[in-house]
């Protein structure tokens, strides 16, 4: 997973992944939502599901997108 992370500022030097920033596979999301990543990928073609292409063929899901999709109840629909 290509997250970013940021140091707390609680001065703990915890490290904690920024949630704005993180990003899911396509397997950690269908892991996620229970389905195929033929699902995925259906739901990418009707803009449901927005991904993020990284450089070839790598492609990710950003966390806000993911949880606002949930948010509409779409997760959970074939």
């Amino acid at each position: 997973m290509h997250d970013r992370t940021h140091t707390r500022t609680d001065g703990d030097n915890c490290v904690s992944p920024n949630v704005h920033d993180q990003l899911l596979t396509r397997l950690e999301l269908a892991q996620r939502w229970k389905v195929s990543i033929e699902t995925l990928k259906r739901r990418e073609r009707s803009k449901i599901l927005r991904p993020v292409k990284l450089k070839g063929r790598i492609v990710r899901y950003r966390i806000t997108d993911v949880l606002r999709i949930e948010e509409d109840g779409y997760s959970a629909e074939g």
